[in-house]
């Protein structure tokens, strides 16, 4: 009896234990496959903000081209407006008496200082970066409507 007992018993550790044991080997593979997802998840999580900022930076670097285009094209039409004072400057300073024609010329080296300086920034816009951009971009808006206020407001 008491053998009995204890092969009873034995039987029902063994029992256990391999149930216990299968128990536990299913958690595992579960923990396992959930590591797995939990992996898989963060590799299309970091993959999907990967392409984010690639479109970002695409579209911050096409933002940036598409201005650099725009002002190259109000540089060009400044330009464009100061050779056309220029012309009528000179045409000015032929027809002029000797006092006049001072006052003239004096505008004509002022146009002259202020085409320069927009055809150096006519240069320059092709070397600036991201980074300077903005900086670089409002001087050139700043000069380019300093050029335009010169155009109107002195004598013609």
């Amino acid at each position: 009896m008491k053998n009995l007992k204890f092969l009873v018993l034995g039987a029902l550790f063994i029992a256990g234990s391999t149930f216990m044991g299968a128990c536990t080997e299913s958690k595992q593979d579960q923990a396992a496959e959930d590591a797995k997802e939990a992996i898989d998840d963060a590799k299309d999580e970091l993959q999907d903000a990967g392409d984010k900022l690639e479109n970002a930076v695409d579209n911050a670097v096409a933002d940036i081209k598409s201005e650099k285009n725009s002002v190259k094209n109000d540089l060009d039409e400044a330009i464009k407006e100061l050779d056309e004072e220029a012309k009528r400057v000179d045409e000015k300073i032929k027809n002029a008496s000797a006092q006049e024609k001072t006052k003239w010329e004096k505008r004509k080296e002022k146009l002259e200082v202020k085409r320069q300086e927009l055809k150096d920034d006519l240069k320059e816009i092709g070397d600036e970066t991201e980074t300077g951009w903005k900086e670089f971009k409002t001087e050139v808006t700043t000069r380019i409507k300093d050029v335009k206020d010169f155009l109107k407001g002195e004598d013609k």
